[in-house]
């Protein structure tokens, strides 16, 4: 009488290490898609975070009683040889919003409260009894809130 063994054979160890190769090869294409799905909503997150800064600090100062906006404006500068533009929007209680170019950053009375904003500039229009229309068109990364979809604040 011969005894059959039960061991594992050589091509069982070869259909175990295929199976788990597979597997972790899976494993990692799924790992790296949920990376890149996260890091793309976190860029998302921080466009809309510079957005709701800005906004924080803006609509305190057009919500103010008696606050009126004494200046739009933009200037145009020039420093070692590169072009940029400052706009800018002033308010009779002396905050003041900076957007520079150069940087990339909105300032409040020379302190930054944003960076990465890609396009800011101030409008102001006067309507009816001497009321205030102020446009702002804003972009950061994928956020864009210009043209027809800019912000408007009536003071």
């Amino acid at each position: 009488m011969k005894r059959q063994e039960r061991g594992i054979t050589t091509a069982s160890v070869i259909i175990y290490i295929i199976v788990i190769l597979v597997v972790i090869s899976m494993l990692s294409v799924i790992s790296g898609y949920f990376t890149k799905q996260i890091s793309n909503t976190l860029v998302k997150n921080e466009s809309a975070r510079t957005y709701t800064t800005f906004m924080s600090y803006f609509t305190q100062d057009v919500q103010e009683k008696g606050n009126n906006v004494d200046k739009v404006d933009t200037e145009t500068k020039e420093e070692d040889g590169a072009t940029y533009e400052i706009h800018y929007i002033a308010f009779s209680n002396g905050s003041q919003y900076i957007y520079s170019s150069k940087n990339k950053s909105i300032y409040k009375n020379d302190v930054k409260i944003c960076e990465n904003v890609d396009y800011c500039k101030f409008y102001k229009t006067t309507y009816g009894d001497n009321k205030t229309l102020i446009q702002i068109n804003f972009r950061a990364g994928d956020f864009d809130k210009t043209g027809n979809n800019a912000l408007t604040f009536y003071m």
